[in-house]
């Protein structure tokens, strides 16, 4: 009996001690990891200690502790952010001097919860299994964004450019391999930030001549649709870097024997930049954000009734394309005009990205006469002078020939015969458009005052 109630306490405690240590993570939303790349290495191989940290990230990197038997690679702690954010993973790297058994003591980490002890781990040590085995060389190189404006307004157009920096001009050589646009918006996730950009061919930057420009490897054009703070971090890019093998003479070395490259991810430090709404105004929309040009086009200035007047405005400029709206134009009672057909182009440049979106409308003249097909007017906010602005084409003339199209149909009595056979006809005709209806009745009506007329002639 006693031992009955000795295993139901233990269980007890056992269940206690579950629940406490589920609601210790519940309360502090923070787990601590720590583990080895690998527990049996050779000695021409390094020892990868890794610290992943979930939930709340820590106030610093931690101080990995000096381990008997190896040195460390490097005094600095590399960490990447991985999972979104929800994780991160510092990585300190170590040198074995002997083989054997070692023991890598715990140590503590400061948390902003508390101090947090990790546990033990025990290393292997062996011999070299292989002939080669290739490390790392270090290179100098950072990686960062330059910016042409710390602020901008909403739908306002922001050039980013990369760049990779090396301090000295003595270095091995790195290439930096093509950078994927599409890779940064994704590595980004920001919905509310529109990204396009271009990838600048990149070369081996071996013992350049001013290392203080950098190499630029790419360019962005953000444009942010909202009001806020934007931060661009998280930004790996890939680049070919150099290896040696540890075991190769010093001779061998000299020469640049063993060397061999390999492909590794670089950060790029983050920044920031900041978006402020537009300003009040009492136009009912303002259609873009940025600098424009409006041009029109019209190939011809004489036409005929019936004939189409092929209309082209051109907007240019550096706003985002998705918000340029088609300009405002004046509809003459006299004149059908439809739906414009829309084609939009974009231009790279160091500057800028700049976009051109022509609309194109298809006009049907029923009267002779001298028409405008102006005014035109576009609004948009000028972000240079952090103003709304206006673009306006005042006149746009058009001499038009020919018979009075609906006074034809008039005197022919086609407009009655059109009507009858509508009201007879079992199927009604049905548009979206209110002017097709219109344009079936005139271009029927000149087929048959056409024929009209030749029968007329023949008799």
């Amino acid at each position: 009996m006693e031992k009955y109630f000795a295993k139901v306490t233990m269980k007890k405690r056992f269940l206690l001690a579950s629940c406490w240590v589920i609601f210790f993570q519940m309360v502090y939303g923070q787990e601590i990891r720590l583990y080895t790349g690998n527990p049996f290495i050779t000695l021409d191989d390094q020892l990868q200690l890794i610290m992943i940290v979930t939930g709340e990230p820590l106030y610093s990197p931690p101080t990995f502790p000096e381990v008997d038997g190896f040195t460390k690679v490097s005094p600095n702690v590399q960490a990447h952010t991985r999972g979104q954010g929800q994780e991160i993973h510092y990585t300190q790297a170590y040198f074995p001097q002997k083989t054997g058994r070692f023991t890598i003591p715990s140590f503590e980490v400061p948390t902003p919860s508390g101090v947090h002890r990790t546990r033990k781990l025990f290393v292997e040590v062996e011999q070299p299994s292989v002939r080669y085995r290739y490390e790392d060389l270090p290179v100098d190189v950072t990686l960062h964004i330059t910016l042409n404006k710390p602020e901008c307004f909403v739908g306002e157009q922001i050039v980013a450019e990369i760049h990779a920096f090396f301090p000295s001009s003595h270095h091995p050589t790195i290439r930096f391999l093509p950078v994927s646009i599409e890779d940064i918006v994704e590595q980004l996730n920001l919905p509310d930030l529109h990204i396009e950009g271009v990838s600048l061919p990149t070369s081996d930057t071996l013992n350049k001549q001013n290392p203080a420009e950098g190499e630029l490897l790419a360019r962005l054009y953000l444009f942010p649709l909202k009001t806020g703070s934007y931060t661009l971090n998280s930004i790996l890019l890939r680049a070919e870097r150099p290896q040696i093998a540890r075991n190769a003479s010093p001779n061998d070395r000299r020469k640049g024997l063993h060397i061999q490259s390999r492909e590794a991810l670089f950060p790029v430090s983050p920044v920031t930049f900041e978006v402020h709404p537009l300003p009040e105004t009492p136009l009912k929309k303002a259609y873009a954000t940025g600098s424009f040009s409006l041009v029109q086009e019209v190939p011809l200035k004489e036409y005929k009734t019936g004939e189409s007047i092929r209309l082209e405005l051109s907007l240019t400029g550096t706003g985002y394309a998705d918000w340029v709206s088609k300009p405002i134009i004046h509809e003459d009672e006299k004149l059908i005009f439809f739906e414009p057909v829309i084609h939009t182009s974009r231009e790279w440049s160091d500057t800028g990205l700049v976009s051109r979106k022509v609309f194109t409308y298809e006009v049907i003249p029923a009267y002779p006469g001298n028409y405008n097909l102006g005014p035109v007017l576009f609004y948009y906010f000028n972000a240079q002078k952090q103003a709304y602005d206006s673009l306006e084409i005042v006149s746009i003339p058009v001499n038009v020939s020919g018979e009075d199209i609906p006074q034809l149909m008039e005197v022919n009595e086609l407009n009655h015969f059109y009507d009858y056979a509508f009201e007879r006809a079992e199927i009604k005709p049905v548009s979206d458009s209110p002017y097709i209806p219109v344009l079936v009745v005139i271009f029927l009506s000149l087929g048959a005052v056409s024929l009209a007329f030749a029968v007329r002639k023949w008799l």
